[in-house]
């Protein structure tokens, strides 16, 4: 990367994107001795480089960080329901649980098993439901710290193209009623959280989301209240949320906006007060946003 020299173009941002082993931050560190001002992970980086999900903590974003992350996918989705989570009635815990389309990590059959890896990561991608390791708790943890120590996540890659599904399995300080969750999310997605957050009431299955550009669709007709049985509006202690993403569409809309926040940080020694793709014209005028979102949110399968 030094030899690149990102000064003479004038690169500003430079977004790093890669399907191998999360970079390191020296790695990352020569971009910017290339000429680079900012350099944008495109995904999860080592732990020593901080990260940042859009909806959740860019407006902390100081001029004073290089070098930053996006995170994984999955963590971008669960990560702005924890957070309305813990600033409503608290979590005490949770569990987040990935169903994962295909990657290109992945064997179309069954294969050699690389050095150090286990006999599951050789299983053909094709013919099997295959039980993997997944960062979302770590994403989640870096984008809102009250909650370390309180996530684990698991993943199951299963045969299918595009699409994920996120269950979150949470255990709330408060007893809450489910309708009154969904209602907060449902407010955060027309407010706050618009263009990153979502919730659909409709019978939709995972081939309806190629293409959504938001990092989280919450399902409110799949979440549940635990136990199962009460009533609908009884206050519940343990509930699961269901919420589905376009991790190839989701990531990479939400790596453009940090890169245009980190992009605002560079010039301004303030943190980012506001979501800087709105501030630099990323995103379209008052007059145009109802257009855009209504095309952004209607699933590609349907006309």
């Amino acid at each position: 990367p030094r030899e690149i020299g990102w000064g003479a173009p004038g690169a500003r941002v430079v977004l790093v994107c890669d399907e191998a082993a999360p970079p390191a931050l020296e790695a990352l560190q020569l971009h910017l001795a290339a000429g680079a001002q900012r350099v944008v992970v495109a995904g999860p980086a080592a732990a020593s480089v901080p990260t940042y999900v859009c909806g959740v903590n860019e407006r902390t974003l100081s001029f004073q960080t290089p070098v930053l992350a996006a995170g994984c996918a999955a963590g971008g989705c669960c990560a702005p329901l924890l957070q309305l989570l813990e600033e409503g009635p608290g979590v005490e815990a949770a569990s987040l649980s990935i169903v994962c389309s295909n990657s290109v990590a992945q064997k179309a059959v069954d294969g050699p098993v690389p050095p150090g890896e286990t006999w599951r990561v050789g299983r053909g991608a094709r013919q099997n439901i295959i039980p993997a390791p997944s960062t979302a708790a770590h994403t989640v943890e870096q984008a809102v710290p009250k909650l370390s120590g309180r996530l684990s996540s698991s993943a199951f890659l299963v045969p299918t193209a595009c699409v994920c599904a996120a269950d979150i399995t949470a255990r709330l300080r408060t007893p809450t009623p489910l309708p009154k969750l969904i209602g907060l999310a449902e407010r955060a997605a027309a407010t706050r959280l618009r263009g990153v957050l979502g919730v659909t009431a409709e019978p939709l299955v995972s081939a309806d989301f190629l293409g959504d550009a938001r990092s989280c669709v919450l399902d409110a007709e799949a979440c549940i209240a635990l136990p199962a049985g009460g009533a609908p509006a009884a206050p519940a202690t343990t509930i699961k949320l269901v919420c589905w993403f376009d991790e190839t569409s989701a990531l990479a809309h939400r790596s453009l906006d940090l890169a245009c926040a980190a992009h605002a940080a560079a010039r301004s020694p303030f943190a980012v007060l506001m979501r800087s793709a709105t501030a630099l014209g990323a995103l379209p005028a008052p007059g145009k946003e109802a257009d855009r979102d209504a095309q952004r949110q209607r699933p590609l399968s349907q006309p």
